[in-house]
């Protein structure tokens, strides 16, 4: 990086080269070629916006990137010496991109599928804990209910949970006692 540069100030995505992986590097360079050749490869007036016409434009999507890339890099030595959460199944770098007082690491836990092949009108259910963890170690868990990849429900606490796996249970109970009486004939 150039003299009193930082990465808020600089004008190029080879201005934090020195703060990138090598792989991270090669990223950038395939993107630059592959966002110029696709650029320059499309009929003048093509309808859309992407790929970006202009070298400004280009400039600014790679910045962004490496941006993005030397902030988790960045979180990657934050939190090298803090054990993963408990249950956690896949711990991710840490995302400092803004600052190391916000910085987190994403982790996800355990997965479970609800298969509802037998209902042609809806997608299958996953239930997955998912989280949090700062460099102090603090853990802050979620429980997300998918459908078909698209998240339904989100909670924040085993209190909330277990009243939700406590109202499906009842509604469930309620299901089940009103099907017994619909097969009841009132003469």
């Amino acid at each position: 990086m150039h003299d009193n540069a930082s990465p808020e100030n600089v004008s190029s995505w080879r201005d934090l080269a020195d703060q990138l992986t090598p792989e991270q590097v090669a990223e950038l360079q395939d993107a630059e070629h592959r966002l110029r050749t696709q650029a320059a490869s499309l009929p003048a007036g093509y309808p859309c916006d992407w790929p970006p016409r202009s070298e400004s434009e280009l400039a600014d999507i790679l910045l962004r990137a490496a941006r993005i890339y030397a902030g988790d890099n960045l979180g990657v030595n934050l939190i090298p010496d803090v054990a993963p959460p408990d249950g956690a199944l896949r711990v991710f770098d840490c995302d400092a991109r803004f600052g190391d007082e916000e910085a987190t690491r994403y982790f996800e836990g355990s997965k479970r599928f609800i298969d509802r092949a037998d209902d042609p009108h809806n997608d299958d259910l996953t239930v997955e804990i998912w989280g949090t963890q700062t460099p102090e170690g603090q853990v802050s868990r979620h429980v997300n209910v998918t459908e078909g990849g698209y998240e339904r429900v989100t909670l924040s606490s085993a209190a909330h949970v277990r009243q939700f796996g406590e109202a499906l249970i009842a509604a469930a109970d309620e299901g089940d006692q009103m099907a017994g009486h619909d097969r009841i004939k009132i003469s």
